[in-house]
């Protein structure tokens, strides 16, 4: 109907403002259409939205606040057995652990996520954990293991 195609539009304007580091505009638009999402019941669009509301609060540095947003998104997510938002949301939440220095919990979302990205076949995704894998344990001086870790991500793309 109408109001999921709103609810899309409004995501895609979210989408154009971050993109131009306007987050408040950002928020209010992905905001609007989550609420819009909820309300008509669009169980399909509600993990998505929460998702890109805390990728706004990643990039804003808030990562307390994205954390809160990616695991609503994880738990929405598996409630319709969404698993590319799923991989995605695990991503992230890995992700914010790294900005808050915790890598040994980061380690272990991105290890799920990279399970569930190589199942339904995600290789952007897998190859971004790759290359992350790749960095941790190249600054922790584990050469052989980083090296590993980047034939792993280049051979994704055949590089």
């Amino acid at each position: 109907g109408d109001s999921r195609s709103e609810a899309i539009s409004l995501s895609s304007l979210g989408n154009v403002y971050r993109r131009k580091a306007d987050f408040k505009n950002a928020l209010e638009y992905h905001s609007k259409a989550y609420d819009m999402a909820k309300e008509k019941n669009y169980v399909d669009l509600q993990p998505g939205e929460a998702n890109n509301i805390g990728n706004v609060y990643l990039d804003m540095k808030d990562f307390d606040k994205a954390l809160y947003y990616y695991q609503m998104a994880l738990d929405l997510a598996r409630n319709i057995k969404d698993l590319s938002i799923e991989a995605n949301a695990l991503y992230s939440i890995g992700s914010s652990h790294v900005h808050k220095g915790k890598w040994i919990k980061a380690i272990k979302y991105y290890r799920s996520a990279l399970v569930l990205a190589r199942k339904i076949g995600i290789k952007r995704l897998e190859h971004s954990i790759l290359i992350f894998y790749s960095d941790v344990f190249s600054g922790l001086g584990l050469k052989i293991i980083a090296k590993k870790y980047r034939r792993d991500a280049d051979k994704i793309f055949g590089i």
